[in-house]
């Protein structure tokens, strides 16, 4: 705990002097408030960009911290992955003072290696033993698919940042009552935008390669189902789906290389995202074949860790953009590369702002959590100004974001970061049909890709 405190003096004052810099005009805070006919509690909510919380009333006095246990796979295949998500979360805490609305706030961190009976019997531990009040994790969709069922009639809320399965906020909503995605977001949410962003570019067939779980599933089909209902081509014969955890795709490359489309769609994960960028620029087609990414593709904690020309202008979708010129998402970047010395991931944004929607929601309830689905219609009606943008849930629990066409593109120092060259606003987890239209559709998987034309 010292050597927590000590960095959290340092971070402070690296906060102050970003603050100065990159506050609004004049010098004012932020501020968010409930959303009007909300059952928030009495007593608004402040916050800076980077997610300080106060309260109008006076704070009560609580008996016992609130706990919370979080989930990331922290060995294995994904370990730099959730530990950016483990320093996103604890580095929240360590800036603004483990304490909200009057109450101390206690937190577990565990590893699950993206196991799910391993998650399974941590959680278990976590509601029974350590006694959670809140679950926040994990970092695969297949995991956090079985904590949430393991979690659906204890009593405790379940916040997913990062595990993003669908179905969860949309079809299967009512059979997880105690479950937010605060934080988060819906696999096909960003893919959305991608495939009609895609045919609005001129590509008119593209083939993808998407790993073949829940998440490539959603993903890719996110992607497909938007491009094809524009206009666009992909033959279900050149959607090619390679085993979670792969790492020798150079023969996925070369079909793709044959099909010769007008661009290629990715979704990987882990070791995957390696070996695939490595394959596709020994196979010289960067100059070939446009690639564009699902959002975890080119996520800044896969970049950082390939040579620069693998990945130097590519493009992707994300809710997510390092490099968004927008003070809430520099003031967080600029804090995070001073404790950590690297530029944050998605996973690192998605813990920070689940930690403020924790934060924002115990200061709004006055510190008394215990009704548990009052605290989550509390959430629900937060607006807050968060590194990813303005966030705000929607009525199945999910956010509704800004979300950002990407380019990878060298920094001043030298360094890659995702830019931003183009926003769509306020796109929901439907977007762009209606909840009603959409949610006639099967959920995404390898039988249903929404495509128009196959």
């Amino acid at each position: 705990m010292t050597k927590r405190l000590v960095r959290a003096v340092a971070l402070m004052a690296v906060l102050a002097l970003v603050l100065v810099a990159c506050g609004t005009p004049g010098g004012d805070e932020t501020t968010t408030t409930a959303a009007p006919g909300t059952t928030a509690a009495p007593g608004t909510t402040a916050t800076t960009a980077v997610g300080e919380t106060t309260t109008t009333e006076a704070m009560v006095e609580c008996t016992e911290p609130i706990k919370i246990g979080l989930l990331q796979p922290l060995t294995g295949g994904l370990a730099a992955s959730g530990g950016d998500a483990k320093d996103g979360f604890e580095l929240y805490w360590e800036t603004f003072g483990q304490e909200a609305g009057g109450c101390e706030i206690d937190f577990e961190v565990v590893d699950t290696a993206g196991n799910p009976d391993t998650a399974l019997q941590l959680v278990d531990e976590l509601v029974d033993n350590y006694g959670a009040d809140i679950i926040v994790g994990e970092l695969l969709a297949n995991v956090t698919l079985a904590l949430a069922d393991r979690l659906k009639d204890k009593d405790v809320i379940f916040m997913s940042p990062i595990g993003s399965a669908d179905d969860l906020t949309q079809r299967d909503r009512d059979l997880y009552p105690n479950f937010t995605r605060a934080g988060g977001w819906t696999s096909s949410q960003t893919s959305h935008v991608l495939g009609q962003w895609a045919y609005d570019e001129g590509y008119r067939t593209v083939a993808t390669i998407c790993t073949d779980y829940a998440f490539g599933h959603e993903m890719c089909g996110g992607f497909v189902q938007t491009f094809t209902e524009a206009g666009g081509t992909v033959v279900p014969a050149q959607q090619l789906w390679n085993p979670l955890g792969s790492t020798d795709l150079g023969t996925y490359v070369t079909q793709l290389q044959g099909f010769a489309p007008d661009a290629v769609f990715s979704l990987q994960v882990g070791a995957s995202v390696s070996d695939f960028l490595s394959n596709w620029s020994n196979f010289g087609l960067m100059d070939e074949i446009p690639l564009i990414g699902g959002e975890v593709l080119l996520d800044i904690s896969n970049v950082r860790n390939v040579p620069p020309e693998q990945v130097l202008g590519l493009i992707s979708s994300g809710h997510w953009a390092e490099g968004l010129d927008k003070p809430a998402t520099q003031e967080f970047v600029d804090a995070f590369d001073a404790a950590f010395g690297r530029i944050p991931s998605y996973y690192a944004a998605a813990t920070w702002t689940a930690a403020q929607y924790i934060a924002e929601t115990v200061a709004a309830m006055n510190g008394d959590i215990s009704d548990r689905f009052a605290t989550l219609d509390v959430m629900k009606g937060l607006q807050l100004d968060t590194p990813f943008g303005p966030s705000v849930l929607d009525d199945y629990g999910n956010p509704v974001y800004d979300i950002y066409i990407r380019q990878v593109v060298e920094r001043g120092d030298g360094r890659l970061w995702n830019e931003v060259i183009k926003t769509y606003e306020n796109v929901d987890q439907f977007w762009p049909k209606t909840a009603e239209e959409y949610l006639q559709q099967p959920v995404y998987s390898r039988d249903f890709q929404g495509n128009a034309g196959g």
